[in-house]
């Protein structure tokens, strides 16, 4: 009876001590265990595909385990975000988003997710400068041109988004808006494809990532009338900003961050955000990102937790003003 009391008080014991750990017993085990999936909710090529890709080359080396990228694009967004909310919260999977994470609560009534309670932060990784891009038939060299030509012919000027409830999307709401004009919205699912359908002359006009469409300006297959920050940018000195063509207030980027399951471990949430920060701001990903278009943040948990807050209430404002709904 007497070993039963010392085992069972034994058992006590340990139960206590798992229970009293931070994350439980799985808080003990060593981490990472096997590769982390990098999910990317757009489809392979874009600018938030290159980041994940450049990341994982230089994170996974210091975390002993690959990193393996993996494009889930569909529904706005959703599927790939909703993949890593319902994750197993162990750290082993990572979450890319851009502008959208942000939109999608105020332009669908129902997500299988909250943004705010399912998924942890961990950094702003990077930004990029929207373009107000036209294929070369459209004869607009200016924004003035454009609206013009949009006021003459008016519900038949298609622009693209690279996807419903996106930041280019909403970008072409708020010019609609300003401008006054009547256009029609072509969703793609991500950039690659809403770019060949502007190289190929199906669709006139768009905002795109300069990342995206920097080539194909450079080389005479789009032109490039305005760019959409409140300056203008390097390397762009010619091209003039919104704000300057007329539409007072207007800016409209993008940016690029990580985020992981909320249950998961806050220790590994650290480890994650650090090494995401240290890759992000290293010589070489800043010499690759630049040359992609993008500007390097690598921002703390907690800073990118209060910058997801401001953009979730910005867009809210955006959405309603414009009548933006999905679903």
């Amino acid at each position: 009876m007497a070993l039963f009391t010392v085992i069972r008080a034994v058992a006590v014991m340990t139960s206590a001590l798992i229970a009293a750990a931070p994350g439980g017993l799985h808080a003990q085990a060593p981490w990472p265990q096997r590769p982390i999936r990098v999910v990317v909710p757009f489809p392979a090529g874009g600018a938030l595909d290159q980041l994940a890709r450049v990341l994982a080359q230089r994170v996974a080396e210091p975390l002993g385990q690959a990193m393996i990228v993996e494009n889930r694009p569909g529904g706005g967004t959703v599927i790939g975000t909703d993949f890593v909310a319902k994750a197993i919260p162990d750290g082993h999977t990572v979450l890319m988003v851009a502008n959208s994470f942000t939109i999608q609560p105020a332009v669908q009534a129902r997500l299988p997710y909250d943004i705010a309670r399912d998924f942890a932060p961990l950094t702003l990784a990077a930004t990029t400068p929207h373009l107000l891009v036209v294929h070369p038939s459209l004869p607009a060299r200016s924004v003035r041109d454009l609206t013009d030509i949009a006021k003459r012919r008016p519900g038949e000027l298609n622009y693209a988004s690279v996807g419903p409830g996106t930041a280019q999307h909403l970008a072409g709401e708020m010019y609609r808006l300003q401008a006054g004009v009547k256009v029609v919205h072509v969703p793609f699912q991500g950039s690659a494809p809403a770019v060949q359908a502007m190289l190929g002359g199906h669709i006139e006009w768009m905002f795109a990532n300069l990342t995206d469409v920097a080539p194909h300006v450079k080389a005479g297959r789009l032109r490039a009338v305005a760019v959409a920050t409140a300056q203008r940018i390097e390397g762009w000195a010619d091209l003039p900003t919104l704000q300057e063509s007329g539409f007072a207030g207007f800016e409209s980027s993008s940016w690029f961050g990580a985020l992981t399951n909320a249950a998961v471990p806050p220790d590994v949430v650290r480890r994650l955000s650090a090494e995401l920060v240290r890759a992000v701001r290293s010589a070489e990903a800043r010499d690759r990102l630049g040359s992609l278009g993008l500007t390097p943040v690598g921002s703390s948990p907690e800073g990118f937790g209060v910058f997801l807050r401001a953009e979730t209430a910005k867009y809210a404002r955006v959405v309603r003003d414009a009548g933006v709904r999905i679903d």
